[in-house]
């Protein structure tokens, strides 16, 4: 009992705080329960070959499937074209999720709808907030339609036959699943809206990046003047980010490191407040009002150009372990990175 118990607390402690992955917490207590003596290696292994965990790999495999051929991808343009309004949209979206999930387990169900529902939010304008708690509960609700809706339902169904009880039906819990449901999503549709956030965090203050957002215009005989940015340095040497430059009529959106700048130029630049004081004052540059810059960025082919997003990288991204300047960051995908949240 004693080493159960710390095994047990051990794997809570380690799920908790993910220090490590999942899967391998999980696959580390099977193996303790093994060296402990608590299980033999055939007990150990006998949950593979289970016939629950096959039909829930099955699933798995059955989303992947769908996801990787287009399918879903589908039903959201369908959707995006069906939808009357910003309210409409969302309840089609959460209909949907529900019914897709009473036949594909809910927990695959929400991670392939999850892409589409961020897509279909942005392009509707409803800050996705709004819509990720709704889609996780109207796929637990569309789970509980049928056996195969949530992995819960398979491992009951599964066990039942040890204590001389048939398996569950495909459509055995509906007569309760059905009812919870309808409830469930009038919830969602006319209650969860007045309880859940209206806007989001702006990027921008969430970063603290809208202080440090700055427009240099180069002097006449400034030192900049003829240079490349990797020749000016302004990241190395000053601390500041070029976003933009301005020439003219024309402007150039993350400018590649051999960039040559020119007299009468104009940087669009990120970075602290001491910094853009600095090079004011020793690279022949002048400090434009935020004022005048806004209405700049927010106006004409700027304002359609210039864009403030917020992107994860994923565990297996290629950008793991390289720093920006070695995956070539900028000149790869034309984008200046201003922040980054740990």
């Amino acid at each position: 009992m004693t080493v159960v118990l710390l095994l047990l607390v051990l794997a809570v402690v380690l799920f908790a705080t993910e220090l490590l992955p999942v899967d391998v917490t999980a696959l580390l207590l099977l193996a303790g329960l093994v060296v402990s003596g608590q299980l033999d290696p055939k007990e150990a292994f006998a949950g593979f070959g289970n016939d629950t965990v096959l039909t829930l790999a099955s699933l798995f495999v059955l989303s992947r499937a769908l996801l990787r051929t287009g399918v879903i991808e589908s039903i959201g343009a369908f959707l995006t074209r069906r939808a009357r309004g910003t309210t409409g949209l969302v309840r089609l979206m959460l209909t949907t999720v529900a019914g897709v999930s009473a036949f594909v387990s809910n927990t695959a169900t929400t991670a392939v709808f999850l892409p589409v529902v961020l897509g279909l939010s942005r392009r509707a304008g409803v800050p996705a907030g709004r819509v990720m708690m709704p889609l996780a509960f109207a796929s637990i609700l569309g789970g509980t339609v049928t056996v195969i809706g949530t992995s819960t339902n398979l491992i009951v169904s599964g066990l039942l036959p040890r204590y001389g009880q048939k398996t569950l039906g495909f459509f055995e819990l509906a007569w309760v699943g059905v009812p919870v449901l309808v409830a469930g999503m009038l919830y969602l549709f006319f209650v969860a809206p007045r309880l859940l956030p209206a806007a989001e965090g702006d990027i921008e203050e969430r970063y603290g990046l809208r202080a440090y957002l700055a427009d240099l215009a180069l002097d006449e005989g400034s030192a900049l003047a003829g240079k490349s940015l990797r020749e000016a340095a302004l990241g190395r040497e000053h601390g500041l980010t070029v976003v933009t430059v301005v020439r003219g009529e024309e402007a150039v959106q993350a400018p590649g490191a051999d960039f040559v700048l020119r007299g009468e130029d104009r940087l669009v630049v990120e970075g602290p407040s001491d910094r853009l004081m600095e090079a004011t004052a020793t690279l022949g540059v002048h400090l434009r009002s935020e004022r005048k810059l806004r209405e700049s960025l927010e106006s004409g082919a700027e304002r359609d150009a210039v864009r403030l997003v917020e992107v994860v990288v994923m565990p297996r991204s290629p950008l793991v372990g390289r720093t920006l300047r070695e995956a070539r960051f900028r000149e790869r995908y034309g984008l200046s990175v201003l922040a980054l949240h740990r």
